[in-house]
């Protein structure tokens, strides 16, 4: 029974993260009484869409060349969004099978960081952003000193990951920026992609 469970899991899995693409990129983040917020590159700023109401004076829309929601009406918007998720490819046999083993070797990978003393990390499953950058991963013992933790761990405290008893996600810091660009470069020298 296993054998059949892990298609359907594996296309279970790309569903949600297509949802969360759709959730995080949904068009509306003005605030409850219909103002617009501050413009981003191809959003929307307006919210409480109607497919009757007329946009806001100062909708922000038009400028950027998106349809604004208030004019189209918010199931419209849905369902193009679906209608695009529906076209997206999905990963080959082969790749899902390079992707198992990949996930196999960074744990075997962070069990012996672990092992070494070097790998302590605040979120569960443990992240792997220090232990492509760094071969190590401090945030568990910094975040236990009040410090910053990497942007890997910080997404899993803001998402309910963390492992840490008393801590508090929004009270969670991110390193500060020079080093965090100071460990995307050594992660992308360690992946061979240094300029």
């Amino acid at each position: 029974m296993k054998t059949t469970l892990k298609k359907p899991l594996a296309w279970m899995g790309m569903a949600v993260l297509a949802l969360a693409g759709l959730v995080a990129f949904y068009p509306y983040a003005g605030a409850e009484d219909g103002t617009p917020s501050a413009p981003s590159n191809k959003t929307c700023c307006c919210s409480k869409p109607a497919s009757d109401a007329p946009a806001p004076k100062s909708c922000c829309c038009a400028a950027q060349g998106v349809d604004c929601p208030t004019k189209k009406g918010a199931a419209a918007v849905v369902q193009d969004k679906k209608k695009d998720m529906k076209d997206m490819p999905m990963p080959s046999a082969e790749a899902m099978a390079k992707g198992k083993t990949a996930r196999k070797a960074i744990q075997e990978h962070q069990k012996v960081l672990q092992t070494d003393g070097t790998y302590s990390c605040c979120i569960k499953p443990g992240c792997t952003f220090c232990s492509t950058s760094a071969d190590m991963c401090p945030c568990a013992k910094m975040l236990a000193m009040g410090g910053p933790v990497c942007p890997e761990c910080w997404g899993g405290w803001q998402a309910g990951a963390g492992r840490l008893d008393g801590v508090q996600a929004d009270k969670v810091k991110i390193i500060p920026q020079d080093k965090l660009k100071m460990m995307y470069m050594m992660r992308a020298k360690n992946f061979g992609m240094t300029k």
